[in-house]
């Protein structure tokens, strides 16, 4: 297989990189470009994406290695972490009993990752280190289909130099935007 068979609705370049891309879609692959070569250099099979469900990790100093984050519209395995570089899988996430076909996923820092979805309508902030729910907000009117990682907010930040800070999130579910600003507790 070179490149996707049927729709394509996530692609995200490598962070510091102009050319290396992966995408996501229907056809259930994962597949690796570079933009200087015709085809698709490798593929991630079983993972169906029906959003922006996928982003690498920004920050390569916290992390061994640079990951994927993939967040599919499936039951099982809806959580997975790869491996950049051989495209192995590194975990799956279970973060609790609310199961969702995910349609959105992103990294909020090198620690926390967001995502939301359907059948279940929720949105969720996850540690990779405990694989732990941190904040969910579940029965939403509609799924989360989209979402976006803010700035730190500057005043917040200045009152607690920690790495538990985290972004201001905005996410949309059914026919409202909500807007998340983290403050130190």
């Amino acid at each position: 297989m070179d490149g996707h068979k049927s729709r394509v609705f996530s692609a995200c370049f490598r962070p510091k990189s102009a050319h290396e891309l992966i995408s996501g879609g229907w056809d259930n692959t994962i597949q690796f470009w570079d933009s200087r070569q015709p085809y698709a250099l490798k593929r991630i099979s079983g993972v169906h994406m029906c959003g922006d469900g996928l982003d690498i990790s920004k920050n390569g100093k916290e992390l061994l290695r640079k990951q994927i984050l993939s967040c599919s519209w499936q039951r099982e395995n809806s959580i997975q972490l790869w491996d950049y570089g051989s495209g192995k899988l590194l975990v799956s996430l279970m973060p609790d009993s609310y199961s969702s076909l995910l349609y959105c996923g992103k990294y909020v820092s090198s620690m926390f990752i967001a995502c939301g979805g359907t059948d279940i309508n929720l949105f969720r902030v996850v540690d990779l280190r405990s694989h732990a729910t941190l904040a969910m907000i579940r029965n939403l009117r509609g799924g989360t289909y989209s979402l976006d990682v803010g700035p730190v907010n500057p005043k917040h930040a200045k009152k607690i130099r920690s790495l538990s800070v985290v972004s201001q999130l905005a996410f949309c579910a059914g026919k409202r935007i909500y807007e998340i600003d983290t403050q130190p507790s």
